[in-house]
Order: structure tokens, then sequence, then C-alpha cells
């Protein structure tokens, strides 16, 4: 007479495949960070910090208010105070004031169109003056900036053209 012990199949060891999934989904995950975090040449970027102090833009006294912490706060970065410091403490962007109000690498128009057209602008290493955007009054350093190559010949097309208009500028002063 056979016995249940005999009859009954014993349950399939599936855990190397449970591990096999395991082991590919952390690959994914890795290859997504590393893919996120790497530097698109065809875009230019800018790495960027700041110090915002916001405000209702409808309410005169508030504006007034976040004017003149933002001019104090700058003038205490120009007497040589930590940009970091001063932006855990005063920043109002609750994303990088603890960072010290570092942006991190930023693609070119993805900010605030005000924010953006001004840290195109802004020489590297150089704290602004007190800037009105969207969002109330900051403070931007344009800590490191690279140029698309797309970017990089407009530039050059842009200068080229600036230098004919010049010489032929130049060229019609000196006929008159």
């Amino acid at each position: 007479m056979p016995s249940d012990v005999d009859t009954a199949t014993e349950p399939r060891d599936r855990t190397k495949w449970l591990w096999f999934g395991v082991a590919g989904l952390f690959c994914v995950a890795v290859a997504v960070f590393v893919l996120q975090g790497r530097v698109r040449p065809n875009v230019s970027t800018v790495h960027v910090r700041h110090i915002l102090i916001a405000c209702d833009k409808r309410d005169p006294s508030d504006r007034a208010r976040a004017h003149e912490l933002a001019k104090q706060l700058r003038q205490r970065l120009a007497d040589g105070e930590s940009f970091t410091e001063l932006a855990k403490q005063y920043s109002n962007d609750a994303l990088t004031s603890a960072n010290g109000g570092d942006l991190g690498y930023v693609g070119k128009g993805m900010l605030d169109p005000d924010f953006d057209v001004f840290v195109w602008k802004l020489p590297v290493g150089q704290i602004s003056d007190v800037v009105e955007t969207g969002r109330g009054y900051e403070i931007i350093e344009v800590l490191s900036r690279t140029f698309s190559k797309a970017d990089l010949y407009e530039m050059e097309l842009d200068q080229k053209a600036r230098e004919r208009l010049l010489n032929e500028r130049q060229a019609g002063s000196a006929d008159e």
C-alpha cells in the first residue's frame, strides 16, 4: 500500500529565480541612476546655487521686506560670509536650502524664464546683485557652465556677426 509520503511530490525550489529577478531589477535601477546623472553633451548645463527670498508680489510691504532682506544678505556675502550658510538659514526654497541653495546641474531652459536668462549671462564664480524673479528676490551664483556644440556654434556665429557689423560701421564712418 503506497503511503502519502511516497505519492507527494516535493515543491520546486524557485528561490534562485527570485534572486535573478532581484538582481535584474537592481541592475536596471543602477543603470537609470547612472544615465540620469550623466551630463548630456547636446544640452547646455549650468551648475548654480541661489538664495530665494519669497514674497507676495501683490503686497507692496511684503515686497519691500523681501527686497531689503535680500539686499542685506547680498551685503553679508560681499563681506565674506558663507553662501552655503546664508542659504541654509534664509532661503525660502525648501528643495535647495538644506543643500546651501545648490540647484545642481540644470539644462538650459529648464528654470523660471527670468532666472534662466540671468544664469546664462552671469560670469562663472560671480555672485549676482539682487535679482527679481517670478518667485521673489534672489541672489545667484553660477558655479560652472558647459555649452552644447550647437550653443557654441551659435555663439561663434553671433560673435562673427557682431564683428562684421562693427567693421561695416567703422568702414561707413571712415567714408564720411
